[in-house]
């Protein structure tokens, strides 16, 4: 079985005519792709591949004759054809051979046949399953990681286009994390505010700890120190104040400015 990807460049069809040694050709929705050699008798013909697409080989002109094979998809779609250009000497000279030696070409066409599919399933099919693979995995345990895949020239662009979707990717997410983490901090002390102190509570139950305590409190007479000594004086506190309590907190709990010169604290379990 040999699949193709809808994207062929006429390099790649260049290196499969270096191979096999015949004009190749490939039709789809009214399109062609080919090598520079051949590009222009074939857009002049382009209404005789699409008026005999249902037969396998017919006549171009007197001395060729092509042969062409629908592409199907995995749902048995026909999505194009791959067509092939031979002589027609050459064309009689092996129907010739065929009739005298009918099992002998048989069994070499069977096997060139078996190793050009091989040989496509190599260089195409195998990448593309590995890559396919590594998307799943990454879906899978949610990570971001590079693809390591050889192949055609096609092929490895692919696979530096995806690598390069997972580094924006990962500078988006980490940009996104950076900016939720400064929206749910106070921009004078430091700690979380008061809206992110409603979330992490509901966060801390739902994670299902055994003890769950929340500390609420104020400075004394707060009013009077920024009335006596003004807010300049009174933000230093502020800080000082959360710096003191996330000190003794560490990593066992959080701190929240729930507003003005309150503080509160979540501890758990």
């Amino acid at each position: 079985v040999v699949i193709l990807g809808r994207k062929i460049s006429s390099t790649f069809l260049h290196g499969l005519e270096d191979q096999l040694g015949n004009d190749i050709f490939i039709t789809y929705d009214n399109q062609i792709i080919c090598t520079d050699d051949i590009k222009n008798n074939l857009i002049n013909n382009f209404q005789l591949f699409k008026n005999n697409e249902n037969n396998s080989i017919y006549e171009l002109g007197d001395s060729k004759l092509i042969g062409n094979y629908p592409l199907v998809d995995i749902s048995e779609n026909t999505i194009g054809y791959i067509n092939i250009i031979e002589s027609r000497d050459m064309y009689l000279s092996t129907r010739k051979l065929l009739e005298q030696n009918i099992l002998i070409v048989a069994t070499i066409f069977g096997i060139s046949l078996f190793g050009l599919g091989f040989k496509l399933k190599g260089i195409i099919v195998n990448p593309i399953k590995k890559l396919e693979y590594e998307i799943k995995s990454m879906e899978r345990e949610n990570l971001l990681i590079h693809t390591t895949i050889n192949g055609p020239n096609e092929i490895m662009s692919l696979a530096k286009s995806f690598n390069h979707m997972v580094d924006s990717i990962y500078e988006h997410k980490k940009e996104n994390s950076a900016l939720k983490a400064s929206s749910n901090l106070d921009s004078l002390t430091s700690a979380y505010t008061h809206k992110y102190y409603f979330e992490s509570l509901n966060k801390k139950i739902a994670e299902g700890h055994k003890q769950i305590s929340v500390l609420f409190c104020d400075i004394d007479k707060f009013k009077l120190t920024n009335d006596t000594y003004g807010h300049g004086t009174g933000d230093l506190i502020l800080i000082e104040i959360a710096k003191i309590i996330k000190n003794e907190t560490k990593d066992d709990g959080m701190v929240f400015r729930y507003g003005g010169e309150e503080f509160v604290i979540i501890l758990w379990d």
